[in-house]
């Protein structure tokens, strides 16, 4: 099958940032992160979305000290051919790789913006964790 694919919105949708009063830096070691997903199809517009947030907290406090999320919309051709299945339970697709690509394009976006809103800042150089992707697709299946 020919599949034809696009981006077509990569937007930082929040971010927030609150370190405790006073505190000019945090080991790295302390910091965990923590994610929340959305992924949903829109057939009118022939696109899945992946929305990923990344919460980064303090380990030994558990305060969270930054929120961030991206939204990726990906235009998909033959969008029914594609995409199987959608409910509020999740997303059902023909070609898994191809959903590999749109996390891992969307998870790279979400890299970017941290680095980008942490420079200069307590959490500057805390970058997002490699994680082998069949623990991210476990993650995102249904």
């Amino acid at each position: 099958m020919d599949i034809k694919y696009n981006i077509l919105q990569l937007s930082e949708t929040k971010y927030s940032f609150d370190m405790p009063y006073g505190q000019t830096a945090l080991p790295k070691e302390d910091v965990t992160f923590g994610f929340n997903h959305k992924i949903s199809a829109n057939e009118k517009d022939s696109a899945i979305i992946i929305d990923l947030t990344v919460i980064i907290e303090d380990s030994k406090s558990s305060i969270k000290l930054a929120e961030n999320s991206v939204r990726a919309v990906f235009g998909v051709d033959p969008y029914k051919s594609v995409v199987l299945s959608y409910d509020e339970n999740g997303i059902r697709v023909s070609e898994p790789k191809l959903m590999d690509t749109f996390i891992s394009i969307t998870i790279g976006a979400l890299r970017g913006v941290l680095a980008k809103n942490f420079k200069q800042t307590p959490l500057d150089g805390c970058v997002l964790p490699l994680i082998p992707m069949d623990l991210i697709r476990k993650a995102f299946s249904k």
